[in-house]
């Protein structure tokens, strides 16, 4: 194969081939961090694989946000209310007064 009257060889092509995998394969340890991967691999490709891993690990890792909703949950039956009680409505029936006590889900 000729590019601008230069032969390139099968060893050419390995190496480039393999250079360019490894950008990707570096680049794949971006994820978890607030270096995206596309960023990751552009600076992985031109910056040379090992250049991009030094950034990579220097970048932070991203922040999750848990989000939580209140429950409330019978000390007795074990049945979950979304709306705050002080006694179970269920073991009420049964003549038990059972307390209600908060709980935190979270959200998915």
């Amino acid at each position: 194969m000729l590019i601008q009257g230069m032969l390139l060889t099968p060893a050419i092509l390995l190496s480039i081939a393999s250079y360019a995998l490894l950008a990707v394969l570096v680049a794949f340890m971006a994820f978890g961090r607030r270096m995206d991967y596309s960023s990751a691999f552009v600076l992985c490709f031109f910056m040379t694989p090992i250049f991009g891993i030094f950034a990579i690990m220097k970048s932070d890792k991203t922040i999750r946000i848990s989000h939580y909703t209140t429950r409330y949950q019978c000390t007795v039956c074990n049945y979950e209310f979304t709306e705050e009680a002080a006694y179970c409505s269920l073991c009420g029936e049964n003549g038990e007064e059972a307390k209600v006590v908060p709980i935190r889900k979270i959200l998915a």
